[in-house]
């Protein structure tokens, strides 16, 4: 009687840590009944075996995000996983790339397009440009010798 008492509550203890196994949801797609996908909760050890035969992760239905024309960030989309629901990522200046389609110019991004070239020979000696009598004589005349 004794032995049962230990079998009795060794059963209990591994029944009590399965049933507080940490769980994850899944929808379930039946292989021979694909039309009845519905969500379940499954030890984590047991996802894999759900994914490998066509279940997915989360809740029913089964979608994938990234083309079904909302940008989703709850989903993990952005504009870097996903461009096609989410469009094109803005340009980032200063990270060392001019990024002339994305906005990015002389005007908007020196650190990443360097300065832009003076205007030189629109007839304005500009010196915040750069232009001096050395770099722009047609705007500022000959330089004086010395």
């Amino acid at each position: 009687m004794k032995g049962l008492t230990i079998l009795s509550a060794a059963y209990l203890l591994f029944a009590t840590e399965a049933a507080f196994a940490a769980k994850a949801t899944i929808c379930h797609i039946p292989p021979d009944d694909p039309q009845n996908e519905h969500t379940i909760s499954v030890s984590e050890n047991a996802v894999s075996a759900h994914l490998a035969h066509g279940d997915c992760e989360g809740e029913c239905p089964c979608v994938e995000p990234c083309g079904d024309g909302v940008c989703d960030d709850t989903t993990g989309e952005t504009c870097e996983t996903c461009e096609v629901d989410c469009g094109p990522c803005p340009a980032v200046c200063g990270d060392a790339f001019c990024d002339e389609p994305g906005g990015e110019t002389c005007e908007t991004c020196e650190a990443d397009c360097g300065p832009c070239a003076s205007p030189c020979g629109d007839a304005v000696c500009d010196d915040t440009t750069g232009e001096t009598c050395e770099t722009c004589e047609a705007d500022c005349g000959v330089c004086p010798t010395t």
